[in-house]
């Protein structure tokens, strides 16, 4: 009995296969390249979510291009947050969050502004300047809960330990008589802020808004949010429709997508 001949493979067919193969391992090579360069120089570990400030470069040609030639207390800072990251050490708005507001629950309100923050912090330098995108997403909780909430972005004021005033371009949640300004904790991480400004995170009543700020409410308008907030609401619409339970909020979640 003859045997079969196998299938000759066209020497077009072989010439895109070996194309193939061989970007998968330029691909492999630089991957180990920028490994190997981000720790030669100490900037730690990348974590498993990380996201560029910069729309034009990836999380790892930010800090390859960025981050490592400017070396210094940016790069100082990389390695912290990175080293918090990896130790699950970063902190949350729920660890200092004062003022009261009797809808959502307080437990609700704790879980929702550390699970924004958890989000918004896969920034590279964490969520001190993600003012705008945690507004963003907090709005969209709360309108999904059932609340009419909006985020607004306008001019805040936190007074220093001085008593002098900090000026800020922020953002904040408005729903009924209750304003949320709950990234501000992570205010004294960013580099842009005076050192001697450190505002515990506000979930309450307007008309009780702490001393220690102000908002100018009559020239905020509304923020809609952008690519970076739509880039984590799946992710935290997913989180709402399943570990928030009804008892919880005392309203029904909907199942629309």
């Amino acid at each position: 009995m003859a045997k079969s001949k196998g299938k000759k493979t066209s020497p077009r067919a072989q010439r895109k296969a070996d194309r193939k193969r061989k970007a998968r391992e330029k691909k492999l090579r630089e991957l180990r390249l920028r490994k190997q360069s981000s720790q030669a120089v100490g900037a730690g570990k990348r974590p498993p979510h990380e996201v560029s400030p910069k729309r034009n470069l990836s999380a790892d040609e930010y800090v390859r291009q960025v981050v490592i030639p400017t070396g210094g207390q940016p790069l100082a800072e990389l390695r912290r947050i990175r080293q918090e990251k990896a130790q699950g050490k970063r902190p949350l708005p729920s660890e200092r969050m004062i003022g009261e507001a009797s809808f959502p629950s307080r437990e609700v309100q704790l879980k929702l502004v550390d699970k924004v923050a958890e989000l918004v912090d896969e920034n590279v330098f964490g969520r001190s300047e993600m003012c705008l995108q945690f507004a963003a997403l907090l709005a969209k909780a709360l309108t999904l809960l059932g609340c009419d909430a909006t985020a607004k972005r306008g001019t805040a004021l936190y007074r220093k330990l001085g008593g002098d005033w900090f000026t800020w371009d922020h953002a904040w949640v408005e729903y009924g008589e209750c304003v949320v300004d709950a990234n501000v904790d992570s205010m004294r991480e960013n580099p842009l802020v005076d050192k001697d400004v450190d505002p515990a995170s506000f979930w309450g009543q307007r008309d009780r808004i702490p001393d220690d700020r102000r908002f100018e409410f009559a020239s905020a308008t509304s923020w809609p949010g952008d690519e970076d907030s739509e880039y984590w609401w799946p992710r935290l619409e997913e989180w709402l429709r399943t570990e928030v339970s009804r008892s919880e909020m005392g309203v029904a979640i909907s199942s629309e997508p």
